[in-house]
């Protein structure tokens, strides 16, 4: 009885090796097919196309950012430029005794500035 239990251990043992070798090669080939359908996907003709339109949607995003940002620094360098222009002619001609509407002309409404100087041409009449 001894060696028929001997017998039925190697045998079970056997069989579980085996068990284990075809649960290691089914785990090997499902990843084996997984990789391949992940390749074959990866290669296809949509995912390129829509990686390229990505790519292009980000490039175009960025330049928009780029030309609002430049457009915005040469705004800040127009005005920097145009004060710096004014408070020098404000402060060559301050001495000169100018009438104020020429002082007041980088009032930016227009229709202030036409005011201001139609009431100084009725003044000096």
């Amino acid at each position: 009885m001894t060696a028929l239990l001997d017998f039925l251990k190697s045998r079970w043992r056997q069989r579980e090796a085996e068990l284990k070798l075809l649960e290691e090669e089914t785990a090997r080939r499902v990843e084996e097919a997984i990789r391949k359908k992940i390749e074959e996907a990866l290669n296809s003709e949509v995912v390129k196309r829509e990686v390229e339109q990505r790519i292009a949607e980000g490039r175009k995003k960025i330049l928009e950012e780029v030309e609002a940002q430049l457009e915005k620094e040469k705004e800040a360098a127009h005005i920097e430029a145009k004060n710096r222009m004014l408070q020098s002619l404000s402060s060559s001609i301050s001495s000169s005794r100018l009438p104020q509407y020429l002082f007041d002309l980088a009032d930016p409404l227009p229709g202030a500035i036409a005011a201001r100087i139609g009431a100084h041409l009725d003044r000096s009449r």
